[in-house]
């Protein structure tokens, strides 16, 4: 969702619209890839490292602001983030340490038992205030109350291959199939379907 042109110039795109744009034009999910480059948590695409522009970056803390600025604005909505994440816990955590408002807003479902107890609905999310949810690709994070996926979701291969024509639905992660069930709750269903030519 980074990879835009409202945020920054990239010399190849994967939206047209920036963090914000998406967010009022009713995107309520948003799949960041954050790095540790330069001793900060940074949303890069690729490498960090390298020709700005080729290899894109953006400021993480500026992003969850743009989030927690549109939830503040938006109290009926709800904002998922789904991290490709290359992060350390201690990087994450001194990152959401200078947002106040992403850990109130932060929902965290170790603590709300889901995978025991089922989903809360939107409605009982919105109520209690807590509306954005964080799911990493990384499991080292649950103390911060950001989901592991695999514990979580269920998703299928992120490519449809170079121009978009391989449509056949398969998992992403071997062990969790796409019909898995488990007792105690639905996993969310992550879909994928982008091309290998971002333009």
């Amino acid at each position: 969702a980074f990879v835009n042109r409202g945020d920054a110039f990239f010399a190849a795109v994967n939206q047209g619209l920036s963090l914000k744009d998406q967010l009022y034009q009713g995107v309520n999910a948003l799949m960041l890839d954050v790095h540790s480059y330069q001793g900060n948590v940074t949303l890069c695409h690729g490498k960090c490292s390298g020709i700005p522009g080729l290899y894109p970056r953006q400021d993480f803390l500026k992003a969850m602001e743009e989030v927690t600025n549109y939830l503040q604005a938006k109290p009926e909505a709800f904002v998922t983030l789904f991290l490709e994440d290359y992060t350390t816990n201690e990087e994450m955590k001194a990152a959401l340490g200078k947002n106040q408002k992403a850990r109130d807003f932060l929902f965290n479902p170790y603590t709300a038992d889901v995978m025991n107890r089922g989903w809360p609905t939107i409605n009982d999310l919105i109520l209690s205030g807590k509306r954005l949810m964080i799911l990493s690709d990384r499991g080292d994070k649950k103390d911060l109350g950001i989901g592991f996926a695999k514990d979580l979701t269920v998703e299928n291969f992120w490519s449809t291959g170079l121009v978009g024509n391989e449509l056949e639905c398969k998992k992403r992660w071997d062990e969790i199939p796409l019909d898995r069930t488990d007792p105690g709750f639905h996993r969310l269903f992550v879909m994928n379907h982008f091309r290998d030519i971002p333009l």
